[in-house]
């Protein structure tokens, strides 16, 4: 079963390198290079959340944070966290 989040979010995501690859099933979905979306620590709101980051340095939209938290904007990782995980 895939997930899935309105064309509006998906054009709003135009730094995606993975192809949309997290909307292709809900369970164990994936990001680029088959490595699991990264795991959402605290919802921030506003499009983002604190992420255990997967350490996948080209990520377009993982943000430094402090030491190590990394903020996600992806806005198709962010509406996968409001519509199905939080």
């Amino acid at each position: 079963m895939s997930r899935k989040v309105s064309d509006k979010i998906i054009k709003q995501t135009t730094e995606c390198h993975a192809n949309f690859s997290c909307l292709n099933g809900k369970e164990n979905s994936k990001c680029s290079d088959g490595l699991g979306l990264c795991a959402v620590e605290d919802y921030i709101g506003d499009g983002m959340v604190f992420v255990d980051f997967n350490k996948k340095p080209s990520c377009n939209y993982s943000l430094l944070f402090g030491g190590d938290s990394r903020i996600c904007r992806c806005p198709v990782r962010n509406a996968i966290y409001v519509l199905y995980d939080k």
